[in-house]
């Protein structure tokens, strides 16, 4: 069973499922140690599970804390 979430795993807010072809997450990052900046939009590595009160997140590369995820309405202006 997992510990605590780490307290260096950047946060996602604005988060939406998506695929690329395997399922991932997209939103806005800050505190990732390679995609250096705040609230950057990324699309994160292959999607592994997500805390059933999504409050976290695990992909192939790392852990991520999550913040609000998209609304509907705002994710479908997004993406397109």
């Amino acid at each position: 069973m997992q510990k605590a979430l780490p307290k260096e795993a950047p946060i996602l807010e604005q988060w939406a499922l998506t695929c690329r072809p395997a399922p991932c997450l997209t939103g806005l990052s800050t505190g990732h140690p390679q995609l250096v900046g705040t609230d950057r939009s990324i699309i994160t590595s292959d999607l592994q599970l997500v805390s059933s009160d999504q409050m976290w997140a695990r992909t192939t590369s790392r852990w991520y804390r999550l913040g609000a995820p998209r609304r509907l309405a705002e994710h479908s202006k997004w993406r397109n």
